[in-house]
């Protein structure tokens, strides 16, 4: 069956009195039909062709439909398989399993590229002794131990690398057995983060305010986990918090940029 290119429904049924037609009406006239009933003979295959093709266009419709889905699919199972095989820095992981704070720099390209270049072997690497929460002596990778030297603070990563990270560090939250509600807690925040209108902005003040914001809100959100009150909803931004904290890097920018000047100034006194 061939393929149809337009909806059928659109079409509107030909005026089969008109002259355009005779010829068509002529070949029924012939059959001892008037010209009358030889228009109603075509206004009926007309409508039971339509009608049809109305039919095998639902069909093709749905047809693509799960052809798409199908394809979204295969292609969502291969993202997610590319995630599954990422190689994340096991001082980051071993953070992340205690429920720690953890720069997102472990999850960036660049992050994930150092840990892929200091990569050894359980037989290749030392063990170094630390203590669990029970107080017992347990033995760990030192690479489980030891930070990046090249990580950088979050506020400090461009929007694109944050925006690259966040979807491998939520796998790795779940791999690592974190509670789903805190998983989609920290999902959502990340997200609406990312609508925010100072994301989108063309200074990069607006952007650094809120990577400034979810840096200090996510390290004072992990220290209220294990107190008695809990950890707060995250996900729901604070707007006055986050104007504060624009203000705050907008004066520091100011104060730099002053600082700058006035040792130009001095420079070219005194060389002058």
């Amino acid at each position: 069956m061939n393929r149809l290119i337009s909806d059928p429904s659109t079409e509107i049924c030909p005026d089969f009195t008109s002259n355009f037609y005779q010829t068509s009406r002529a070949l029924l006239v012939a059959l001892n039909n008037t010209e009358e009933q030889a228009a109603v003979l075509l206004q009926a295959v007309w409508t039971a062709t339509n009608t049809a093709q109305r039919t095998q266009w639902q069909n093709q419709i749905a047809a693509d439909q799960i052809a798409a889905a199908e394809q979204q699919h295969h292609a969502d199972d291969e993202a997610q398989q590319q995630l599954q095989n990422i190689l994340v820095s096991d001082f980051a992981l071993c953070k992340l399993e205690k429920g720690h704070h953890v720069e997102i720099y472990y999850w960036t390209n660049k992050g994930l590229s150092d840990a892929r270049l200091h990569y050894r072997t359980t037989d290749d690497e030392g063990m170094v002794p630390t203590t669990g929460p029970d107080g017992a002596t347990t033995w760990m990778p030192a690479n489980a131990m030891r930070p990046s030297t090249a990580v950088i603070p979050d506020h400090s990563l461009s929007p694109l690398e944050f925006a690259q990270a966040i979807p491998q560090l939520v796998v790795s939250l779940t791999e690592r057995g974190w509670d789903e509600e805190r998983v989609h807690m920290l999902a959502a925040f990340w997200g609406t983060l990312m609508l925010h209108r100072y994301w989108s902005s063309d200074s990069p003040l607006d952007q650094r305010a809120l990577l400034m914001y979810q840096e200090e809100q996510r390290q004072a959100w992990h220290q209220a986990i294990p107190m008695a009150g809990g950890a707060w909803d995250i996900s729901i931004l604070d707007e006055t918090e986050i104007n504060r904290t624009l203000d705050r890097i907008y004066r520091e920018d100011c104060r730099r940029h002053d600082n700058d000047y006035d040792y130009q100034v001095c420079y070219s006194i005194t060389f002058n």
